[in-house]
């Protein structure tokens, strides 16, 4: 009972600070258009490209089918670590009574840009492999299960020991090595304990995606049309990509006072010392 309210009242605190600095989404907007325009867009034009005439365009759709969503994940998930990193700045100055302006945070964040981005493609690479190992659970091959049983466990300890890593390269301007060194020193049992109000996060968005399929299911959705399927799909699109930004700068302000306050041992204004683990 007291993990589940200390958790509440962090997320009660979170929302707070949210509150009173709103421009925070900012930050999480220029993302998704980045994502948008940047990123999605040329290389959705390429497929398609490749789909009508592979001999006029010069690019193998089986290259293209491959590779496409391994680049655009890596892009995707380079450029999430790189906001997050900016939030994490601007919101841990802001916690200390510190002026800091979502350009501040920005050059922040590029002046770590290397080791931002060294962590961004370590950990998409990681959480490739994790998830296509652990989606082997219902291969035939027996040994191809065990390793997904063997990769859950796996998955849920790299969650938690690199809960700390980008603030470390961030807030105290560590090398991608240095600062996996140092998260590694925070015990295990703390580390669970800090990272699991993340999951507590997710879950609204876990509940829409499993009613959204209970109804589809179900045969209690509208769907018997193309043009009703795309409106359908855009609007459960934008339903996540609105829960996922919420979520994202709040797991940020989270982060960002757990390490003020379990790392750096310092209080906040903004947090009340009584609401953290422990």
């Amino acid at each position: 009972m007291y993990f589940i309210k200390t958790e509440i009242n962090l997320i009660k605190q979170s929302l707070q600070f949210l509150s009173n600095n709103k421009d925070l989404f900012i930050l999480m907007a220029l993302n998704l258009i980045f994502i948008a325009t940047i990123i999605i867009m040329p290389f959705a034009l390429v497929l398609e490209i490749a789909k009508m005439d592979p001999q006029l365009s010069g690019i193998n759709p089986i290259w293209v089918y491959w590779s496409l969503p391994a680049v655009v994940y890596l892009f995707v998930y380079c450029s999430g670590t790189f906001i997050n990193a900016a939030l994490i700045s601007c919101i841990a100055a802001r916690m200390q009574n510190q002026t800091a302006s979502i350009t501040d945070g920005l050059r922040v964040a590029i002046s770590r840009l290397p080791s931002i981005l060294a962590w961004g493609i370590l950990s998409a690479i990681i959480g490739v492999i994790l998830r296509q190992l652990s989606n082997q659970v219902e291969s035939k091959n027996p040994v191809m299960m065990v390793v997904a049983v063997i990769s859950m466990p796996l998955s849920f300890l790299y969650d938690v020991s690199s809960y700390f890593i980008l603030p470390y390269i961030v807030l105290k301007d560590l090398s991608l090595s240095d600062a996996i060194k140092e998260a590694k020193k925070l015990s295990l049992f703390r580390s669970i304990r800090v990272a699991s109000i993340t999951w507590l996060i997710a879950i609204p968005g876990f509940m829409i995606i499993f009613a959204v399929c209970y109804f589809i299911t179900k045969g209690q959705l509208p769907l018997d049309s193309r043009s009703s399927m795309v409106i359908f799909t855009i609007v459960v699109a934008l339903l996540i990509a609105i829960l996922q930004t919420f979520g994202m700068v709040l797991v940020a302000i989270l982060k960002s006072a757990q390490f003020i306050h379990y790392v750096e041992n310092n209080t906040m204004d903004s947090f009340n010392n009584g609401a953290f683990f422990r």
